[in-house]
């Protein structure tokens, strides 16, 4: 249907309808964007939360390995204590860390793989020292197994598959903070650009209306004036218009009479 046939009212609806239309996808859009920017902020602290109790775990063993070298050189089981508060803490750590990456099976299986590790090493290189050095006749052989170096290929590759898990777990936050800052840039592109097109189209179709309603009701007055002062035989125009003021312009005695009234 074409715009000159809808009634005035239906016009204006149609207007505001198509702004608030287009107002309703700017908004859309930047609230789709501020979830996504929420989402891998959420996921970005939860990525930090997984860094920092992963270097709690990395450090409960190297408390374990301090206390146990601690004692093979002084003998002294005071010096144990780190040991077996490594232990502990080592296990806190690990099972906060398998709840956090549940959702992440390669984490997961490094996580595993670094619990083995942990206990490889803990039973046969660290008990077996531990036991050994409690006898004094044994104790040589106990810092014999330290010094070679029986343990390093076990910490090494603990060590290993460790920095692959903090990898994996950095790359993920690189990529979350990729996402806010495109997400960021989207919201605000589509805020200025949205309320841009919004002006625009606004001001366009202002335009049209003051043009297609108020200019055909000035033309009209126009008439109405020619027809009080007497002139009969005028043509009066926007008689083809299907809105009220084709109306009107279709009875010219109508118009003929609210020029009287004037």
């Amino acid at each position: 249907m074409k715009f000159s046939k809808l009634k005035i009212g239906t016009k204006f609806a149609a207007t505001f309808a198509l702004l608030i239309a287009l107002f309703l996808v700017v908004v859309g859009t930047a609230f789709l964007n501020l979830r996504t920017m929420k989402d891998a902020s959420d996921w970005n602290a939860h990525t930090y939360e997984v860094l920092g109790h992963s270097s709690n775990l990395i450090a409960a063993v190297v408390n374990q390995e301090t206390g146990v070298r601690g004692y093979l050189v002084s003998a002294d089981e005071n010096f144990l204590e780190p040991f077996i508060a490594g232990q502990a803490r080592f296990a806190a750590e690990l099972k906060t860390l398998l709840d956090l990456t549940s959702d992440n099976p390669a984490q997961q299986e490094r996580l595993k793989k670094i619990g083995q590790l942990e206990n490889d090493w803990r039973t046969t290189i660290a008990g077996r020292e531990i036991a050994l050095m409690k006898d004094p006749a044994t104790r040589e052989e106990a810092r014999g197994i330290e010094t070679s170096g029986a343990g390093k290929g076990l910490m090494d590759a603990l060590r290993a598959v460790h920095a692959e898990f903090e990898a994996a777990e950095s790359g993920l936050l690189a990529i979350r903070t990729a996402t806010k800052d495109e997400a960021t840039a989207s919201a605000t592109q589509a805020i200025l650009f949205g309320t841009a097109a919004i002006l625009v189209v606004a001001s366009a179709l202002a335009y049209m209306l003051t043009r297609h309603v108020g200019g055909a009701v000035s033309s009209l007055t126009g008439v109405m004036g020619a027809l009080a002062s007497g002139k009969n035989d005028i043509e009066v125009p926007y008689q083809g218009r299907g809105d009220e003021i084709g109306e009107m312009a279709q009875n010219p005695y109508l118009l003929a009479s609210l020029a009287r009234l004037q």
